[in-house]
């Protein structure tokens, strides 16, 4: 049995645990990242504002590239300069490689690529990769199927005749139909009712996807009930199951005439893992999550790339004339652009590299999670943390990118005729989850961009100033405006 204490003796014990507690808590508080303070509750969320990146990016010069704060009572670090994303997504990749804990539960079964982690992710990346390059990825194969659908892009350009018109929308639907002919064998028509709803649901679920957003504020129960809906806020998690449920439909389709064997088209060559030995992961609720991450790494990052593309030839003419000099000179008028070009095309390379620079299509990349308690250029990080690895932030870095809101392809060579590539130019992320689609977003943006001011000239419509504000969610979305595009004699 224990000693009974007196009450000067138990005095002392309580002030030594006291202290003891106080100094364990000053001395991880003091190894953590520092951080602004925010308010109960809430923590710093109020003040991230409607664009968050750019808040974090602030908050580099007072707190360094390793920023912690509290959002709705949960630790985050915000990773600011190229140095702290490289140490933690490259330097470091098997510890910061995992996704946050889903919010929905409902959507445990559904989980593809992007919101995965562990072995699951594993396989399923490496099935994807395997199975996207046997379609094309990254090959000159797949550039026929690239060009017939820039063929229908521009007949529908062609028909505007020159008039104001919201290209965006178009360049959309053309984009995504290529992963589309990649998912299912076959391209849609602009005007396919399935295929426009997934359009719109893919956007209503960008939209509503920002830590920014002031759903985040509020609680969970409150967003995902009836009362949310005479507040204006639409369930995201409706959203999510509207079009799993679409997508459902059509792998329900290829399902009933699938042959064993048979890999057509990626939905059919995950059916057939399916019948094998050792593919428990191999679902249909997962092809499903699998589907739906590719709709979203196939279409939204790179058609909207390209829109601020179309934006920014507007507004510098003289640039736009250089990149179609270019063009001219290296390809001509009449022969269709090929990835053989590129090489010789360092101008029209150092635009899109300084359009993908300035837009930064997906600002903080995606949420990292830690798997294990580490340490991060002198700072502690728990396990479980979320990290937020701003990209914008180290492409609007004026240390690396001088005079970083300059719109000024030029940066990127190297006497006007090399190329000059640069470790923190990060359009598509660093370290294992480097973005899925990388190559086919490339030989896209290529391949639409000389096409469109090979044909066209891009101009705002008279007297039209250009809008360059932007929708701020998981990807930067351009405002929807009026350009034309003018055909070149």
């Amino acid at each position: 049995m224990l000693p009974e204490l007196n009450s000067l003796q138990l005095y002392l014990v309580t002030i030594v645990l006291v202290l003891s507690l106080l100094f364990w808590i000053y001395s991880n508080n003091r190894s953590l990242p520092p951080g602004p303070w925010g308010v109960p509750i809430f923590g710093f969320a109020p003040f991230l504002g409607k664009k968050p990146h750019i808040t974090m990016s602030k908050l580099t010069q007072k707190y360094g590239g390793v920023i912690r704060f509290n959002f709705m009572g949960k630790h985050v670090v915000a990773l600011t300069t190229y140095k702290a994303i490289n140490e933690a997504l490259v330097k470091q990749s098997d510890v910061f490689s995992i996704r946050p804990h889903s919010e929905f539960p409902q959507m445990k079964e559904y989980r593809g690529v992007i919101s995965n982690s562990g072995e699951m992710w594993a396989d399923f990346r490496r099935f994807t990769l395997s199975t996207l390059r046997d379609f094309g990825f990254g090959k000159t194969s797949l550039e026929p199927q690239i060009r017939d659908e820039i063929y229908h892009f521009i007949t529908e350009v062609k028909a505007l005749q020159g008039k104001p018109a919201v290209v965006g929308q178009l360049l959309q639907k053309s984009v995504t139909n290529v992963i589309c002919a990649i998912m299912t064998g076959h391209r849609y028509d602009y005007s396919n009712e399935v295929f426009n709803k997934l359009l719109v649901l893919t956007g209503n679920l960008i939209k509503r996807s920002g830590i920014g957003r002031i759903e985040r504020l509020l609680p969970k129960v409150f967003i995902e009930s009836r009362f949310a809906q005479w507040f204006g806020f639409k369930s995201i998690l409706e959203t999510r199951l509207q079009k799993n449920e679409l997508l459902s439909q059509v792998v329900e389709r290829y399902d009933q005439r699938h042959r064993m064997g048979s890999t057509e088209n990626f939905i059919d060559a995950w059916l057939t893992m399916s019948k094998k030995e050792n593919s428990k992961y191999f679902t249909k609720k997962h092809l499903i999550g699998v589907l739906s991450d590719l709709f979203i790494a196939g279409s939204d990052t790179t058609s909207n790339t390209l829109q601020w593309g179309l934006l920014y030839m507007a507004q510098y003419p003289e640039i736009q004339q250089n990149v179609q000099r270019e063009i001219d000179e290296v390809i001509g008028k009449e022969k269709d652009p090929t990835m053989l070009d590129q090489k010789q095309m360092p101008y029209t390379e150092a635009t899109l590299m300084e359009i993908s620079r300035i837009a930064t299509i997906v600002p903080l990349s995606l949420p990292h999670s830690t798997s294990k308690s580490t340490t991060l250029l002198g700072y502690h990080i728990p396990k479980g943390t979320t990290i937020f690895p701003n990209l914008w932030a180290v492409h609007h870095d004026p240390d690396i990118f001088p005079d970083p809101e300059a719109f000024q392809p030029e940066r990127f060579l190297v006497d006007e005729k090399q190329l000059k590539r640069m470790n923190e130019f990060l359009p598509f992320s660093t370290g294992r989850r480097q973005c899925l689609g990388e190559s086919l977003a490339r030989m896209e943006l290529f391949l639409y961009f000389t096409c469109i001011l090979q044909q066209f000239s891009v101009k705002n419509p008279d007297g039209m100033e250009l809008d360059f504000d932007y929708n701020s969610a998981v990807v930067s979305q351009p405002r929807l405006q009026n350009l034309c595009l003018i055909p070149r004699l």
